[in-house]
């Protein structure tokens, strides 16, 4: 499945708390998901009209308000709907490519002087910091704001809990690694790292690689 088809799961999940148009959906998007996972007015249109004519949503025709007296189509998810997003939640979730440009410059580091590469590592800590205290302020608002007889908040505030979670990991091991281009002792920081980590044995190996495969299972 490509990664502009899983558009459909991030509409009906965000449809299943509550109708939305378009427009909306990516304001919700882009208040929620988007640390990790966001999308674009061109991928939410064409697959709103896609699920109505599955039967997934049905719509209507309403009066906008906040964005002038202009009428707005409003989308609803249907019973069909809901049994397609519960059946997606149940399959295992699948590894989506990574694209980070600093870890591409990084990875080509070796034509950067120094303070350069300095520069892109205290940049990315400062956007992980700000990035950590705004998901943080984000679970709070959540706690909060939200009324607690219902069942997202909770699992709002799991999916923060985890990007903080990982955000805060990363800032502190690219402090390490600040330190080490720092004192030119990267390639000691390295060997220093992979003599802390543990060695795979091949049966260690295999199981891991199931654990990665949808749909299996690794042996006991």
């Amino acid at each position: 499945m490509t990664r502009t088809s899983k558009t459909r799961w991030a509409l009906l999940g965000q449809l299943s708390a509550e109708p939305a148009s378009g427009y909306q959906l990516k304001k919700k998007i882009e208040e929620s998901t988007a640390h990790f996972w966001s999308e674009s007015y061109g991928q939410i249109y064409p697959e709103l009209a896609r699920m109505e004519e599955a039967g997934l949503l049905s719509s209507a025709e309403e009066v906008g308000e906040g964005q002038g007296p202009g009428v707005r189509r409003v989308y609803a998810i249907t019973e069909q709907g809901m049994d397609e997003l519960k059946r997606w939640l149940c399959e295992p979730p699948t590894e989506d490519v990574l694209r980070d440009e600093f870890l591409l410059k990084m990875f080509f580091g070796a034509h950067l002087d120094r303070e350069t590469a300095l520069a892109h590592v205290d940049r990315k800590i400062a956007q992980l910091e700000m990035y950590s205290v705004l998901l943080t302020a984000k679970a709070r608002w959540i706690l909060d704001s939200c009324p607690h007889d219902t069942v997202y908040p909770p699992f709002y505030i799991f999916a923060i809990r985890y990007g903080v979670a990982y955000t805060e990991g990363v800032m502190a091991e690219l402090q390490a690694l600040r330190a080490a281009i720092a004192n030119d002792t990267l390639l000691e920081s390295h060997r220093s790292w992979l003599a802390g980590r543990p060695a795979l044995d091949r049966e260690t190996m295999e199981r891991m690689t199931a654990a990665f495969q949808p749909g299996t299972e690794p042996d006991k």
